[in-house]
């Protein structure tokens, strides 16, 4: 037993007092529950051997529930056990163009919109004075396997286990390889983790899975003449086969520069994530950071100048883009780096799309990466489906935004409605922020939009 004051507790008054508590605590999430308010029921999940109690009937009975907040936190509510999908919904029906055409992908890690620019990217920009230039693109996600995911697969990233563990390739990919293209797949910081080499690209053959170097920006450049030297092969040899190409580079999400070349942004530091505070200056890491996107924009060059040489522009689609975006305390909540929130600065991403014979203007509606693959099988490849028998939807030669957009990261997810984020990690705990992460003690919530968005995350499984 234990000693208070040298004098001995009872056992049976310190089981009374634990279970005084146990029962205080489950009261109040009785109480929590009916009113919905996350900041007491998100923990949870954390708390070991707690089964906290619930009565929301008898509390509706006597007036003491929070319908409103029952409706959003009933409108968030996710299938569980999910593990076998159906994807596509539908048989593809698909008329093959007479004259394919030729698909390039090129993607910076961490690429922020604001940072293309004639300065940074002169080279991108000099291509988006001759395409489509989306303003106000964003990733489906704010990490790197989220965001390709959604590029490819024109899904949210909570299928990726489903898509991994059922062994399905993109429809995109799919397709492609059905009408005889030959693959060019380079990726600087690997394939294997995230396992992209498992779902996006698993049906390539030959994959090329590393690069070498000893740094990121020397990968990229490895990652570069490793192309140049597959494109003069397939030229070479298969001249008459459309190819699709993916050009990944990570320079800028390591922060990482040759010195040799030039840095135009100074002063400019190295990142050191441990030092960093809410009152840190951010201006000399987003130097480096520039620095970085200005010297892959360099090897960029390289590859547009091959293709003009080739004289292939006149036939190769090229989409220019970033998986997500990278924050330096934009919103001053001393968030740096990515795939901690969904604000603007960690998924608003620069998207140029040059498309043969098509002419150049500005996209001012928002977009997602969710309308890639849906663009490139209606116009490119012949697939006559309704878009959402593989997809959440989206095309951006025709643009029709929705009101709200879906965005990822590996443990939750978030709807961006009404300049609300509206998270919730995948057991529904749902919190509110407005578009700088401010907490929303009051939220105003579409609960059409989040049933809505609510059945793009199950609609495909079985």
């Amino acid at each position: 037993m234990w000693r208070h004051n040298n004098k001995p507790v009872p056992a049976k008054r310190t089981m009374a007092g634990i279970i005084f508590l146990y029962l205080i605590a489950n009261f109040i999430h009785i109480w929590a529950s009916a009113q919905n308010l996350q900041s007491l029921t998100r923990y949870d999940a954390g708390l070991p051997i707690f089964y906290p109690a619930t009565a929301n009937g008898f509390m509706a009975r006597h007036g003491w529930i929070n319908h409103e907040a029952q409706k959003a936190n009933a409108a968030i509510k996710l299938k569980h056990n999910q593990s076998t999908i159906s994807y596509p919904l539908r048989p593809l029906a698909i008329t093959p163009p007479i004259q394919p055409m030729n698909i390039l992908i090129i993607a910076l890690d961490c690429w922020r919109s604001d940072d293309m620019n004639a300065r940074n990217t002169p080279n991108m920009w000099a291509m988006a004075q001759q395409s489509t230039v989306y303003e106000n693109h964003y990733s489906g996600g704010n990490a790197t396997q989220t965001g390709i995911f959604s590029l490819f697969y024109g899904l949210p990233g909570k299928y990726w286990n489903a898509m991994l563990g059922n062994k399905k390739s993109p429809v995109l990919m799919d397709v492609m390889k059905e009408q005889g293209y030959d693959f060019g797949i380079f990726g600087s910081a690997g394939l294997t983790s995230p396992a992209f080499n498992e779902t996006v690209f698993r049906n390539v053959d030959n994959l090329r899975l590393y690069s070498t170097g000893n740094s990121p920006i020397s990968r990229d450049t490895n990652t570069t003449q490793d192309y140049l030297n597959w494109m003069q092969q397939h030229q070479t040899n298969k001249p008459n086969t459309p190819f699709f190409s993916f050009i990944f580079y990570d320079a800028p999400h390591g922060y990482s520069v040759d010195k040799s070349q030039p840095m135009p942004f100074q002063p400019d530091e190295d990142m050191d994530y441990l030092t960093l505070t809410n009152n840190t200056d951010p201006t000399p890491y987003h130097n480096r950071y520039r620095n970085a996107v200005y010297q892959d924009d360099l090897l960029v060059g390289k590859v547009m100048a091959d293709l003009k040489k080739r004289g292939l522009l006149d036939n190769t689609i090229v989409v220019f883009t970033g998986d997500h975006g990278q924050e330096f305390n934009d919103n001053k909540h001393n968030f740096w780096g990515h795939s901690s929130n969904f604000t603007a600065a960690q998924t608003h991403v620069p998207f140029i799309m040059y498309w043969p014979n098509k002419p150049a203007k500005i996209v001012e509606k928002t977009t997602t990466h969710f309308g890639l693959a849906p663009t490139l099988l209606k116009y490119a490849l012949g697939v006559t489906n309704d878009e959402r028998d593989y997809s959440i939807g989206g095309d951006l030669i025709d643009v029709q935004p929705k009101p709200w957009r879906l965005v990822s990261s590996y443990h939750n997810f978030a709807i961006i409605d009404n300049n609300q984020i509206i998270l919730s990690d995948y057991n529904s705990k749902l919190q509110v922020y407005d578009m700088h992460m401010n907490k929303v003690e009051k939220p105003e919530l579409n609960y059409s939009h989040m049933a809505e968005a609510m059945d793009e995350l199950s609609r495909f499984y079985k």
